[in-house]
């Protein structure tokens, strides 16, 4: 569970510092968007290269690592998309 969100940490700043050039009108939401495209990104990325997971494995973990992300997205969103 803690892979995904580190391998969506690099996306993750690479989409909030894209969204900081504009001005979005509800930052929160647009951080958690970031945060949900960056930890499908890396949610697939583990999936391809991880062969032993079980359905039930990847339906209970993944959307919950998935969630820490657009978590962390909301906040970064909140913190640093403010205008």
């Amino acid at each position: 569970m803690a892979l995904i969100p580190l391998l969506a940490s690099g996306p993750l700043a690479v989409f909030i510092a894209a969204l900081k050039s504009g001005a979005p009108a509800a930052p929160g939401r647009s951080g958690a968007m970031a945060g949900l495209a960056a930890g499908s990104q890396a949610a697939v990325f583990n999936a391809m290269n991880c062969f032993d997971d079980s359905p039930l494995f990847v339906i209970t973990w993944y959307p919950l690592a998935i969630l820490v992300v657009v978590s962390a997205g909301y906040l970064a969103g909140v913190r640093h998309l403010r205008w």
